[in-house]
């Protein structure tokens, strides 16, 4: 009798934890947020300034160094990323760059995009020029709804005295949406929003 009470009991707590562990929510981490996919195509949409739209397409993946080219019908610039365990920073980037070459072994000036933990209220100060501003998670599921469906994202807004930019990266996608504010001209946004991934999409000139 008291090995078959104790065997009810033992599958009791099974089932409730079962029950448990399916309510919880799944937890992401700072590699889908933002991951590095070779020869990743993607197009955004923008909206509030003639330079929102723009195309991004991953040129080089080197270990935790990833090369991206964007351009928004202005310029193409390159950036560098780097991936550690509990951050995700650009390392180097480069304005005007029509070539093809690999900056992967670059460093200039390290700015963290995405830090753990990933919750709110994680805080990291950023660099802009001479000015130090505040870069902080301040939602880990935030809707952001696109022609190509419905994201729960971590939101990442960077504050600084007369701006403020808010982007939201989605599980294995990455950044979906950015949304830049001037805080001298309220009711204005500068809108850029993800309309279209491809894979195994190298730039025009790198084929």
């Amino acid at each position: 009798m008291k090995k078959r009470l104790l065997l009810i009991g033992i599958l009791s707590i099974l089932a409730l934890s079962a029950c448990t562990n399916q309510n919880q929510p799944k937890t992401y981490t700072l590699e889908e947020y933002f991951p590095f996919q070779e020869n990743k195509h993607q197009i955004f949409a923008g909206e509030g300034n003639e330079y929102a739209a723009f195309e991004t397409y991953v040129d080089y993946i080197d270990g935790n160094k990833m090369q991206e080219r964007k351009s928004n019908g202005g310029t193409i610039s390159i950036s560098v990323y780097s991936r550690e365990l509990d951050k995700i920073s650009r390392v180097f980037f480069e304005g005007e760059s029509y070539g093809r070459w690999s900056a992967i072994d670059q460093f200039a000036q390290e700015e963290i995009l995405l830090k753990s933990p990933l919750k709110v209220g994680t805080t990291w100060p950023v660099q802009q020029g001479n000015v130090e501003v505040e870069r902080s998670i301040t939602s880990v599921d935030y809707e952001v709804h696109t022609a190509m469906g419905v994201w729960k994202c971590i939101e990442v807004t960077t504050k600084s005295e007369y701006a403020t930019l808010k982007e939201y990266y989605a599980p294995s996608v990455g950044l979906v949406q950015q949304v830049f504010t001037n805080g001298q001209a309220p009711g204005s946004e500068i809108r850029s929003i993800l309309v279209k991934t491809e894979k195994e999409a190298k730039y025009p000139t790198m084929l």
